[in-house]
């Protein structure tokens, strides 16, 4: 949810403990909330802000180390239902990033890196496809539902806003 739908403002960055009792919010509530959660649980992670093309100028995620490989984490792809194809990590561009070390902060900044294929790429490639595809199998007959029940909120809402109007 954008935080101008939310709190009235372009940006407003909840603190974890707020985002866990509204539970909705943008991408960095999520990213920051996830943060936490993994430097709680003892894991080497960065709360990471850039770019990704899917979302546009700025976004946030999370990034983290485990067993000696180093993972993106996105809060904002749930829906998959399972993990992000390695292959969507590249749109990912990282600029900032902190971490923590259970006494301070560490701020990192980032070097832009171009992607450069390897012989993986037909097998990531099909990954991506694998899983993006099954994705769109279970979403696609949903979304008539969806925008139905989209039109049916915002005819209410302006119904609402109309009734209220005339009252005054």
């Amino acid at each position: 949810m954008a935080d101008e739908e939310q709190f009235g403002m372009d940006d407003y960055w909840q603190p974890p403990e707020e985002f866990e009792q509204r539970r909705k919010g943008d991408c960095d509530d999520y990213a920051m909330w996830t943060w936490r959660q993994l430097v709680e649980l003892g894991y080497d992670a960065r709360f990471v802000l850039g770019r990704c093309t899917r979302y546009g100028i700025g976004h946030a995620w999370v990034t983290f180390h485990m067993n000696g490989e180093y993972f993106l984490l996105e809060p904002q792809l749930w829906f998959l239902g399972e993990r992000m194809p390695e292959l969507s990590a590249v749109r990912y561009e990282p600029e900032f990033s902190v971490a923590w070390d259970s006494e301070r902060a560490h701020w990192f900044k980032h070097k832009h890196l171009s992607f450069k294929p390897d012989g993986r790429l037909p097998m990531l490639f099909v990954e991506w496809l694998s899983i993006w595809g099954k994705f769109w199998i279970r979403a696609l007959p949903r979304i008539p539902l969806m925008v139905f029940k989209r039109l049916q909120r915002f005819r209410s809402a302006r119904l609402s806003n109309t009734s209220s109007d005339e009252g005054r």
